[in-house]
């Protein structure tokens, strides 16, 4: 039953592992997903403690998931996100974003690191900026743009997803 967007921002006691009202909450619904390529999940400061964060939503369904949060004390200072040794270093770092290029089986067949940038399309592009360096952006693999099943959130475009249904 989706929520209304009334609820997501509304006062009121919540879930305290999904944040969501009791009369919404999905902990009883997560399922644990198992993957041989190692996640990280960098989650913007102001998305953090969000019902709606997907990203949050893939560290508790996706038990080895290690989530970051990104932060920006000043435009004149780097921004803080990834830890030096977060990503290890016997693993090819793809950074999963729409701009990148399509990614293959191949591309996981050698030991990879996924990187999901979890935050507004505003928020995503500045953690982009931010990690772009260390790896290379991959997206989706070409198919019939779909439209998001994530309703706490608007599409930005068919095609783009919420950080969690990238996982799917």
């Amino acid at each position: 039953m989706p929520v209304p967007r009334s609820v997501v921002h509304a006062g009121g006691p919540r879930c305290p592992a999904c944040l969501l009202p009791p009369r919404y909450c999905i902990c009883g619904l997560l399922e644990p997903v198992e993957t041989p390529v190692a996640i990280r999940v960098l989650i913007h400061a102001q998305e953090r403690h969000k019902p709606s964060s997907s990203g949050a939503l893939v560290g508790r369904a996706v038990p080895a998931a290690v989530l970051h949060t990104f932060s920006r004390v000043a435009r004149h200072l780097p921004p803080i996100g990834l830890p030096p040794g977060s990503i290890p270093p016997d693993r090819d770092l793809l950074i999963l974003h729409p701009g990148g290029e399509p990614l293959a089986p191949r591309d996981l067949a050698v030991p990879s690191c996924l990187l999901l940038l979890d935050g507004t399309w505003r928020q995503a592009g500045e953690m982009l900026r931010g990690v772009e360096a260390l790896g290379r952006r991959v997206r989706l693999p070409d198919a019939a743009p779909r439209t998001s099943r994530f309703w706490l959130r608007r599409q930005h475009a068919p095609g783009f997803l919420s950080t969690a249904e990238t996982q799917i």
